[in-house]
């Protein structure tokens, strides 16, 4: 977008925004295959080996693309349970776009899905809670000025701040960045 942008203006002019993002990222050759794959609603065979895992080849239905801390992920469904599996694509070590189509009863929605957490992973048993998160006096203005959630509050005289969401490691991650600046 910033090159279209700037290109367009002034083809010499120089590069003045930085979306940032990682351009070493493993995996980023998946993104335009599974792009198709989704938007023509294509299966996909995959093999995958998760961190400390064992690899594993699947057919699998793949319904949305997210981006998250400069880590990209397919998520993805099985279509005898509907049982969501979100991928990163670092962890690809094979992708095919199959010829076949999606089951019609395959659906997601995102929204829906992503809403109550931070991140992408979603615990199966998770149930939405209100978190009180106390910070330090330091730490407050940063957490203030970008929240952690879209449900924060804000409490100025208390350096804290609530949010309503389901507990998982990607929370707990942008917590520990705080080290001791947080209790809850």
């Amino acid at each position: 977008l910033q090159s279209d942008m700037d290109m367009a203006q002034n083809p010499k002019q120089s590069k003045i925004i930085d979306w940032g993002g990682n351009p070493y990222y493993k995996g980023k050759e998946y993104l335009a295959p599974l792009y198709r794959a989704v938007s023509e609603r294509k299966q996909v065979q995959m093999t995958y080996t998760p961190f400390g895992g064992e690899s594993r080849t699947f057919v699998t239905n793949p319904v949305y693309l997210k981006q998250y801390n400069n880590r990209w992920f397919v998520v993805a469904l099985l279509e005898k349970d509907g049982f969501v599996f979100v991928n990163a694509f670092d962890r690809i070590d094979n992708l095919v776009v199959l010829d076949t189509d999606m089951p019609r009863n395959i659906t997601f929605d995102a929204e829906e899905y992503f809403d109550p957490i931070v991140g992408v992973s979603r615990p199966m048993d998770g149930e939405i809670e209100e978190i009180e998160i106390q910070l330090a006096p330091e730490t407050y203005p940063y957490v203030k000025t970008k929240p952690i959630h879209h449900s924060q509050k804000n409490y100025d005289d208390e350096c804290k701040v609530k949010i309503r969401v389901i507990r998982n490691r990607e929370l707990e991650n942008i917590l520990t960045q705080y080290n001791d600046g947080y209790e809850y």
